[in-house]
């Protein structure tokens, strides 16, 4: 599962993208960047960086602009 979604990423790399950040509570964040770089684990978006795994969990989600 992880390596899909490293492939998935690695696929957007120095792409803009959306990050929409889920808060808890009913409350979320909207991050806009290029994803600038990735890594074993995690992956730079602008200088934000963010785990493989928040995607698995659900607690981000990555669109393509």
């Amino acid at each position: 599962m992880i390596e899909k979604v490293r492939n998935e990423i690695k696929e957007l790399l120095g792409k803009r993208v959306v990050i929409k950040i889920n808060l808890g509570r009913n409350k979320e964040d909207i991050y806009e960047g290029i994803i600038k770089n990735i890594y074993h684990n995690v992956f730079l978006v602008n200088n934000r960086c963010f785990s493989y795994i928040d995607i698995i969990t659900k607690d981000i989600i990555v669109k393509k602009l």
